[in-house]
């Protein structure tokens, strides 16, 4: 059955909420997508859904409850209503969220696509999930496939699924593999341009003159020390002109303005 008959969960020392707190569910693996989008994009999204949370009182009166319920029944998630209190022990936030869901990042994450998209951003090494999440997002949105490579950020850190507001949970939208050198070798192999952000070299982004309709990928690295150059080799460094004296951009900034010069069929 997909919906618990069990009374609400209302103390926070209840087991459940004990098995769900953020230190036991790291360890698990899971991520608490909180908040009525967050819970939507995940049920709707390609993430393994283990549970939706919903608040009591918030749960019996808002059609958005009733919509985030008929989703999880759909996919066979078990819903459990859990009062304010023991919400709020799940919570990062202030104030106990309406809803969430306890998700886990799909192994097909670890692969890269077959075939490989047509435009890509690559992130090597970043490790502020705001950042990581930020380009995710924006990824999405300019028609690009984010790929987590290198050390850095992972799907199953919360920051960071918060900072992609749901884009992460979309198909297609995010991979993430350890292999930098293994995911340049494919790009090349594939026929990609992979163009790389640097603050200072390379020629101006807004003077290239790039294929028709070729793939190619951005690479945006660390924030403090770049791209590696000994893993990114045959990569085209790229520069976005600044005005004036300010020195650098924010690597997720960088990377937008990139993006958007570069899309495809958006």
């Amino acid at each position: 059955m997909t919906e618990s008959h069990r009374p609400p969960v209302h103390s926070p020392r209840n087991p459940l909420v004990k098995e769900f707190a953020p230190a036991q569910r790291r360890k698990a693996g899971l991520v608490f997508a909180e908040g009525e989008r967050l819970a939507r994009e995940a049920l709707r999204g390609g993430w393994e859904c283990e549970r939706l949370l919903l608040r009591t009182g918030w749960e019996e009166e808002s059609p958005a409850a009733m919509e985030l319920h008929a989703l999880a029944v759909r996919r066979g998630c078990p819903v459990e209503r859990l009062g304010a209190k023991a919400m709020q022990r799940l919570s990062d936030c202030e104030t106990a969220p309406p809803a969430g869901v306890l998700c886990r990042p799909p192994e097909a994450l670890s692969r890269l696509p077959d075939p490989l998209p047509r435009r890509m951003l690559v992130l090597d090494s970043i490790q502020d999930p705001g950042n990581a999440g930020t380009m995710v997002r924006t990824a999405a949105a300019f028609g690009f496939h984010a790929l987590l490579a290198g050390d850095g950020v992972r799907p199953a850190n919360e920051k960071f699924v918060r900072a992609t507001a749901g884009a992460c949970f979309l198909a297609g939208a995010l991979s993430c593999i350890q292999d930098g050198r293994g995911v340049r070798d494919a790009l090349l192999a594939g026929g990609s341009l992979l163009y790389r952000l640097e603050p200072h070299e390379g020629e101006r982004v807004d003077r290239l003159t790039l294929p028709a309709d070729g793939p190619l990928a951005v690479l945006a690295g660390n924030e403090t020390r770049g791209p590696d150059p000994a893993v990114w080799g045959g990569s085209i460094p790229v520069r976005v002109p600044m005005h004036g004296e300010v020195e650098s951009l924010n690597v997720a900034a960088s990377a937008a303005v990139v993006m958007f010069l570069f899309r495809r069929n958006v």
